[in-house]
């Protein structure tokens, strides 16, 4: 995922929607096959989640909204179709801030980032 283009995605979504904003100082590591952006949306935190392909963007989506009743994974928000996912952000912590925690390099929580996504899609499939 291009990350200059996420970035420009979620400027341009920022600007076109009252209310939302992006966190002027984003973490190091921000997804494997994806591009995470933070900010925040009437006082609470959201993600602004960008993807390198249309197939992607749809079998996430489907699968957030899929298992929205569960309360498990983040209410989208907004969508910009083929490209972002604007979602409230679930408590805890992403694969990047653990990362050091575990000894494991960036290479590394990009497989395991890779992996789960891969586990996500095979849900969309079922």
């Amino acid at each position: 995922m291009d990350r200059q283009f996420a970035e420009d995605a979620v400027r341009i979504f920022c600007q076109a929607n009252t209310g939302y904003t992006l966190n002027p100082t984003q973490p190091d590591y921000r997804g494997g096959t994806n591009c995470c952006s933070f900010g925040e949306y009437d006082g609470q935190p959201i993600v602004y989640k960008s993807f390198g392909t249309p197939q992607r963007w749809e079998n996430e989506l489907f699968c957030l909204r899929h298992f929205a009743a569960t309360g498990l994974v983040p209410f989208v928000l907004a969508v910009v179709p083929d490209q972002l996912i604007v979602m409230s952000k679930v408590p805890g912590r992403g694969l990047g801030s653990i990362a050091p925690l575990w000894g494991a390099h960036y290479s590394a929580v990009q497989r395991i980032s890779h992996s789960f996504g891969q586990a996500i899609g095979k849900l969309a499939m079922v």
